[in-house]
């Protein structure tokens, strides 16, 4: 699978000691084990931002980039992405346009995300069936462990 992980999640995809941990092991497995054939996908100036703010796991983002398990999009075309949904969105509450744009950018189909305000809007359809493109699907429990599998893989960025 190609995904999309929200910084409030790569704590608890990555420590194996955190609390939620036990319903993000699937996605650990699938981008870091090599049986796995995950990719994780970010790109743009407010995820590296937010990747700077993660300390230890930054490291780790680092040695799976190093092993070919990430792909960093062109921060510019991401963030292009990013203030045109900002300035569509009429919103204030929106704080995860750059989720969104990474999902448009990469084409990726699942983001693991917790966080109901992202969910809120990564489901929102308008975002994307003007780029003829499908919603992506959330990874949020281990009831999604389905989604680490290889018809998640996108061409580009995948085996």
């Amino acid at each position: 699978m190609c995904l999309v992980i929200d910084a409030c999640c790569i704590p608890k995809v990555f420590d194996t000691e955190n609390q939620q941990h036990f319903n993000y092991a699937p996605v650990l497995e699938w981008v870091s084990s090599p049986s796995g054939k995950g990719r994780i996908i970010y790109g743009g100036t407010k995820y590296g931002d937010e990747l700077l703010n993660l300390g230890r796991y930054r490291k780790i983002i680092i040695e799976l980039k190093r092993m070919g398990r990430v792909v960093e999009l062109p921060r510019d075309q991401v963030d292009r992405i990013a203030h045109a949904l900002k300035a569509e969105i009429t919103d204030a509450e929106i704080n995860d346009e750059h989720l969104i744009a990474i999902v448009i950018a990469s084409k990726c189909c699942v983001v693991c995300t917790d966080d109901d305000g992202a969910i809120h809007y990564l489901k929102r359809k308008e975002f994307y069936s003007n780029r003829r493109m499908k919603r992506p699907e959330i990874y949020h429990s281990l009831d999604n462990q389905k989604l680490c599998c290889r018809k998640n893989l996108l061409e580009n960025y995948g085996e």
